[in-house]
């Protein structure tokens, strides 16, 4: 039987401490902070330094069993980050830092990064451009083409694996709603719309098992408020890159 591991608050206090003792401080986060911790859930920790600190980069360690992940950064590679989340709609630095607890204790410079986070929380991610949204949705059509016409189980889970986060992915962005990658998809579609995420679980558990009506029908009610499939009439004009 597993050993019960320490308070994750604690932990990740004692491995700041441990690995970064000049730091300002920082801010824990993740699933095991939310109450939706597993077996295997980590620690993600912001670390915050001043302006002259020029050792930006990301960190693995584990301490009393847990296993931790650092983000360690000054200011303007804060605001590098969290503006790289707003254009790419996955609000993954400003929610660590913005819902995280302060540790070891709360300080002005804490405070004042979590108020920046908490305003790019606040204005929702970069909208998806005319030209973004219809690739999107000739992106989408053309693997619900695929997926209606392949035979073998394995070529339709390997689009259904494809499908899923494409949907997902466009129905929050095209909504102006922050949008996330692997399990912080599925809580974002949930945060943004319970009943269509619920729908959208439902569609591909059933694809899955061999039943894919309803996730034909459920790709046509996603993209139709934003113009529907897109097969023929789709352009798309090359950049002058090629001419390099």
């Amino acid at each position: 039987m597993e050993s019960k591991r320490p308070d994750p608050v604690e932990t990740a206090a004692k491995a700041l401490r441990l690995f970064y003792p000049g730091a300002l401080g920082g801010f824990a986060a993740g699933s095991v902070l939310r109450g939706e911790g597993t077996p295997t859930s980590d620690i993600d920790i912001a670390v915050m330094f001043d302006e002259s600190f020029e050792d930006v980069h990301r960190d693995s360690k584990t301490v009393d069993g847990w296993p931790i992940e650092f983000f360690v950064h000054n200011p303007k590679a804060q605001l590098h980050f969290f503006e790289r989340d707003r254009k790419r709609g996955m609000c993954v630095m400003p929610s660590i830092i913005g819902h995280g607890v302060m540790i070891p204790s709360e300080n002005d410079r804490l405070r004042e990064a979590q108020e920046r986070a908490l305003t790019v929380i606040a204005a929702g991610p970069e909208p998806l451009s005319t030209e973004e949204t219809a690739l999107r949705r000739y992106v989408i059509t053309d693997l619900l083409d695929d997926l209606v016409g392949a035979q073998a189980l394995t070529v339709r889970h390997a689009i259904l694996c494809e499908l899923y986060p494409r949907v997902g992915d466009f129905h929050l962005r095209a909504a102006l709603a922050w949008s996330g990658v692997g399990k912080a998809l599925n809580r974002c579609l949930h945060r943004h719309d319970n009943a269509w995420a619920a729908s959208f679980e439902t569609a591909f558990a059933k694809a899955f098992a061999g039943d894919i009506d309803d996730v034909v029908s459920l790709v046509g009610q996603a993209l139709a408020p934003y113009g529907g499939l897109l097969r023929e009439g789709y352009r798309a004009q090359a950049t002058d890159e090629w001419r390099k």
